[in-house]
């Protein structure tokens, strides 16, 4: 299990949280007590709950006292208050006399019989083992298991062997065995390991027919230990330091009738240690007895310089393949069989990579793989999983406590077929067994997707630790704090850059203290109900005070997630219709926030220094620029870039077919408009006399420039007596008869000039 590494903490404040594997004996020793009687307290042995008359917990339950503490402050379970000092336990309950907050942080641990794995880990055993996940989940799961096959038998012979399999002894794997493989050949053999060997009772290879024995082809125990024989998998090799003469390569079959097993642990007696009561033939023992093999410090080590090598050589093979298939003409068929043999190996690659990651990972985080296999599964303090009373002599439990309760029961029962000489390992009660036990560890830590489709309601630890009703996210990321709301935000381009739009009710009620106090200062009540009253009843000036209030504060505009410091800043707010909150549409890119139904809070800083800070640092007319990389935030959206181009561009040009001219004359001609200033155009469209896209000509007193092809004359008009009028294509020129220039006119649409307003 994962546990909290917390540093610096005797003084209540926690300077860095570190989130990592814990062993079995760290679980253990976190989890147990000392009391002052000498007695350790800690394990749940019993899967009882609380006692249905007394309604007290069970000793060694899972609510114990004297393993998570007292129900009430400094009483024990007799009822004696906490008196003396200088006695810190009652001597007749052996419960410590504490504060009843300690059910909430203290742990216990059950022990299990069989080791389990973590089901979270369950993928990474299979990629640092080099092992296809489904054969990981069969060998953890008691349905299929390991055997040795027999490559000292000649070809004819090995034909036998399918039947009846043999098994390599215990006395292979001795300690004094082990030490005598590493004689480099040397004809010098100590008298200790020779008369070791002459005393053997069984064979090294036990094979159980006796046609089998006749037929058997088998070294002597003396050339065995001459010749250093290896026992270890192919998938775990790496670049021998020694000259290995013969390896015995083992592998995976599926479990047949009448197979025999093979204890693979060469350090067999140092697993009857206090975490593992038996040795398995079978199931996540041998994952341990792989995994334990993996130290940090030089297996580790060795094989991560023989995977860095493989890559090497998978790399050099793919250039080389690449070289030839670029380099030479082939046929179809040629042509696609090396590029599915480069795809393999692109893939293989990729899968050696994923193990290397992994190697590096626990190399540098000093972890041991064989920590991802629980021998002792830590319980949760009870105060974190309750069983609360509704009355009417009905009670809710914890959907934890049933776990719990599931795993002690099978484990007491993998503990009783143990005890029982009738049955072994290879008895199907004890796998199913087994079985059942994994299965229960893995419904408290991750629930099964089938069972979730299955409308069960139980919660496991995964459960309630993700999603956005997770522990993270709704109780120690999403914080409930006082005067702030929460609502969707909609678009408002009439708003300025510094405004945000604020409903009434939701103004009403952030603003609610503030809106008594105004009315009781403004002598419009004199007491609390009263401005209640008011309130609710929606006086007519109502309004007014609200309005007042809201010019003097702030609100502070915050979207989730805060990547940077933009995402929150300071707004004024703007009395609207409506329960939406608008916003100006080029503040969105600093939030990172659209208008598909994002929802923002609002906050109301109250102090004055939060109030100071949000006028200079949060205020959003004061964040312009990304201060990562002072390049502009306020940038046009694609709404805001297509109504400027609807704005300012000249459908009825480009659309004479669609579109007729709306000013014609009496004869149906079409006339030109004129305009003496910018202020008559808007005029004119605000009384809907001239639309968007509406072409006018309006009086222009400052210098004008144009594009070469706009300077070709279209026409020249002569009013008799008055002037004369040069024409060109966006603009107009008038002179008098002296040849003095009167006034120039420039060609436009009503939109542009809208647009210029807006810019200006």
């Amino acid at each position: 299990m994962n546990y909290y590494s917390i540093q610096n903490s005797r003084d209540s404040s926690i300077s860095s949280i570190e989130i990592r594997i814990c062993s079995s004996k760290s679980i253990v020793k976190k989890s147990s007590r000392i009391l002052p009687n000498g007695n350790i307290v800690g394990e749940i042995k019993t899967a009882q709950t609380m006692n249905y008359k007394t309604l007290k917990p069970e000793n060694s339950g899972l609510f114990c006292e004297q393993t998570f503490g007292p129900i009430k402050d400094f009483e024990c379970a007799c009822g004696k208050k906490y008196e003396n000092e200088f006695i810190g336990f009652c001597a007749i309950c052996g419960i410590e006399y504490a504060s009843s907050q300690v059910r909430r942080n203290r742990l216990g641990y059950i022990k299990l019989v069989s080791p389990v794995v973590h089901i979270w880990y369950l993928k990474y055993i299979s990629i640092l083992l080099d092992i296809p996940l489904k054969s990981i989940e069969s060998i953890v799961y008691s349905t299929d298991g390991i055997i040795f096959k027999n490559f000292f038998q000649k070809p004819k012979k090995n034909q036998i062997l399918k039947k009846e399999t043999f098994e390599i002894t215990e006395n292979l794997n001795n300690t004094y065995f082990k030490d005598s493989i590493n004689l480099k050949y040397s004809l010098h053999v100590q008298k200790n390991i020779i008369s070791y060997l002459k005393n053997l009772k069984q064979a090294v290879f036990i094979l159980k027919t006796k046609q089998d024995q006749q037929l058997k082809y088998n070294f002597s125990y003396l050339y065995y230990t001459l010749n250093n024989f290896y026992s270890l998998s192919y998938s775990f090799q790496w670049e021998a330091k020694k000259q290995w003469n013969t390896i015995i390569w083992f592998f995976k079959y599926k479990q047949r009738m009448k197979e025999n097993f093979i204890k693979i642990d060469p350090l067999q007696k140092k697993l009857n240690d206090e975490y593992f009561e038996k040795t398995f033939l079978f199931g996540t023992s041998i994952l341990y007895c792989w995994l334990k093999y993996f130290d940090y410090n030089f297996q580790l080590l060795n094989l991560e310089r023989q995977i860095r090598f493989t890559v090497f050589e998978i790399k050099e093979e793919i250039k080389e393949l690449s070289g030839i298939l670029f380099s030479y003409f082939f046929q179809k068929q040629q042509f696609i069989s090396f590029q599915k043999k480069i795809k393999k190996l692109n893939w293989k690659k990729n899968k050696v990579f994923r193990r290397l990651k992994l190697i590096m990972y626990f190399r540098q985080a000093k972890l041991q793989p064989k920590w991802m296999i629980l021998s002792s599964l830590p319980v949760l303090p009870p105060d974190l999983r309750p069983i609360v009373e509704l009355g009417s002599n009905k009670i809710a439990v914890s959907d934890l406590n049933k776990s719990y309760q599931t795993i002690i029961l099978r484990n007491l029962r993998l503990k009783k077929f143990y005890n029982n000489s009738a049955f072994n390992e290879f008895t199907e009660e004890i796998r199913y067994t087994k079985r059942l036990l994994q299965e229960s560890v893995d419904e408290l830590i991750q629930q099964d997707k089938s069972k979730k489709n299955n409308n069960i309601s139980s919660k496991s630890l995964s459960d309630i630790l993700k999603g956005k009703r997770g522990r993270f996210r709704q109780n120690l990321l999403g914080k409930r704090v006082d005067y702030s709301g929460r609502s969707v935000i909609i678009v408002d381009p009439e708003l300025k850059l510094h405004e945000c739009g604020i409903p009434l009710k939701m103004a009403i009620e952030l603003f609610y203290p503030f809106i008594i106090q105004y009315l009781i200062s403004f002598n419009l009540t004199k007491t609390i109900p009263g401005a209640k009253h008011i309130i609710h009843t929606k006086a007519s000036f109502l309004n007014e005070i609200i309005h007042f209030v809201l010019n003097n504060y702030l609100v502070l505009l915050n979207r989730a997630p805060t990547l940077h410091k933009l995402g929150i800043q300071a707004f004024k707010p703007k009395l609207v219709t409506g329960k939406a909150i608008k916003l100006h549409p080029l503040v969105c890119p600093a939030f990172n926030a659209d208008f598909d139904g994002d929802q923002m809070g609002m906050h109301i800083p109250l102090s004055f220094e939060s109030r100071a800070e949000s006028w200079k640092l949060l205020w959003s007319r004061n964040n312009l620029l990304l201060s990562s990389m002072g390049s502009p935030i306020l940038t046009p959206g694609q709404d805001v870039v297509l109504g400027c181009y609807y704005l300012t561009s000249n459908l009825l040009d480009k659309v004479k077919t669609y579109i007729k001219p709306c000013h014609l004359n009496k004869k149906g001609e079409n006339w030109s408009i004129y305009f003496n200033n910018l202020n008559d155009v808007l005029k004119a469209y605000n009384q809907n006399k001239v639309n968007i896209h509406t072409e006018i000509w309006i009086k222009w007193s400052e210098n004008i420039m144009f594009e070469n092809n706009s300077l070709d004359l279209r026409r020249l008009e002569v009013y008799s007596g008055k002037f004369f009028r040069f024409q060109y294509e966006n603009y107009q020129i008038n002179y008098n008869l002296k040849g003095y220039q009167l006034s120039q006119y420039i060609k436009t649409t009503v939109g542009r000039v809208i647009f210029n307003s807006l810019l200006y």
